[in-house]
């Protein structure tokens, strides 16, 4: 048995047969570790199930969906019924749905991550369950008590060394261990996620945790290619990239990559895999310290559904550090990662993802010191290593609203 670290996202958990699927990638590689993300849109189902709840709307039949999602992969799976698997999502959704009966006063991100931790609690056990069957050793962690964060909700920061002693004195050298990602646990208790589409920080964190030799996540896509390819038509793989060039691809948006994952594992020299489950032949993308890129191919990074806030002095005094210092601090506390900034000497423009649960109350809260505007429904295009030539294609029939450029980045923002 290796020891490597393996991630699997919810589109390798979608169905009874990917989950056999994933258990003859696991019999092939044998890795250490295995972490998993929730089953395919089961975190936007449970995000609607708190959507409804708080709206005040009857949440019965949304609960009934998920269960008989579940319960039709537990079904399909095992030859005969699995009362631990049954008994456990029953279980699971009873709790939440008593959690959000007696919620009404607390904060939505407190109630958000009192909830959406089901869906990697719920894949875990399941796929647990079948690779016990079919033969598997192995040992079923629970990233609530070995993930150790703080109580920033929706964001929780994890407290390193107790979770790295926490994994070291639980886990079963000898075993495969199975943990779920993208959640943690506070100190006393209540349970915690480290940001949207966080799986492969986690893992990146129980890489480093256990001194792996290298993390592969795998994805539904043969490794990182230079597009989208829901946006874009023939996207083509990057074999090789470095952990510089990876941490700037995923800065700017890339979906592939979560923005904290290569860190942790540029700390130890871990390598990184993203390989397809859908085709195990295929070696993927490298990406490690040595990894050659030469910037050959352009890159291209899309990101719809953003929000511009144009902020302006009441006074017309200058934007200087100490107002920058206001913006940043604000964006900060409410959670909000900075797209796109561009300021003169009396106003500011930052582009955000517009989540309307964060950027209703920033937008409250910018009133009260400034005059402020804003556009919504946006897209964000940043291009690595672009070229001159293709500016007029990319923005053919697109309403320019700002153009960034440096020696290597472009960044388009247009309606």
């Amino acid at each position: 048995m290796k020891n490597v670290v393996f991630k699997f996202g919810g589109a390798a958990l979608k169905s009874a047969e990917s989950i056999k699927n994933i258990e003859q990638i696991i019999a092939e590689f044998q890795p250490k570790l295995i972490v998993v993300s929730a089953m395919a849109k089961t975190t936007n189902a449970f995000e609607k199930l708190i959507e409804s709840k708080l709206k005040g709307e009857e949440i019965g039949d949304q609960l009934d969906k998920i269960r008989t999602f579940h319960q039709n992969i537990i079904t399909n799976l095992f030859d005969e019924e699995q009362n631990e698997a049954s008994e456990n999502l029953d279980k699971v959704l009873a709790y939440c749905k008593a959690y959000l009966d007696h919620s009404k006063d607390k904060a939505f991100d407190e109630i958000y991550d009192q909830i959406i931790p089901a869906g990697e609690l719920l894949s875990s056990k399941i796929l647990g369950a079948y690779l016990e069957e079919t033969g598997h050793n192995l040992k079923w962690l629970d990233a609530r008590k070995i993930l150790k964060t703080d109580n920033r909700f929706r964001k929780a920061i994890p407290h390193l060394e107790h979770s790295k002693k926490a994994l070291l004195s639980q886990r079963d050298a000898s075993a495969a261990n199975l943990i779920q990602g993208f959640i943690g646990g506070t100190e006393n208790n209540l349970m915690t996620t480290i940001g949207r589409e966080g799986s492969d920080y986690s893992a990146a964190l129980f890489a480093n945790f256990i001194a792996a030799d290298e993390l592969v996540v795998w994805k539904d896509v043969d490794g990182v290619l230079n597009a989208d390819p829901r946006y874009f038509n023939a996207p083509e793989l990057i074999p090789n990239l470095s952990y510089k060039e990876a941490i700037e691809l995923s800065y700017y948006g890339a979906t592939i990559i979560h923005p904290k994952t290569i860190q942790p594992l540029a700390e130890k020299n871990i390598p990184l895999s993203v390989r397809s489950f859908q085709n195990t032949d295929c070696k993927g993308t490298k990406i490690n310290s040595t990894a050659d890129f030469n910037g050959s191919k352009s890159i291209y990074i899309y990101k719809p559904n953003q929000l511009l806030i144009t902020l302006e002095s009441e006074d017309l005094s200058f934007f200087g550090e100490a107002k920058m210092s206001e913006i940043y601090h604000s964006l900060f506390t409410h959670k909000l990662e900075v797209n796109l900034v561009q300021n003169s000497a009396v106003n500011c423009s930052i582009c955000v993802d517009n989540d309307p649960h964060k950027t209703a109350s920033l937008l409250e809260e910018f009133g009260k010191h400034f005059k402020v505007r804003y556009n919504e429904n946006l897209e964000l295009l940043t291009v690595r290593h672009y070229q001159t030539k293709l500016l007029e294609e990319l923005l053919f029939n697109k309403d320019l609203i700002i153009e960034q450029k440096t020696r290597s980045t472009l960044k388009l923002l247009f309606k």
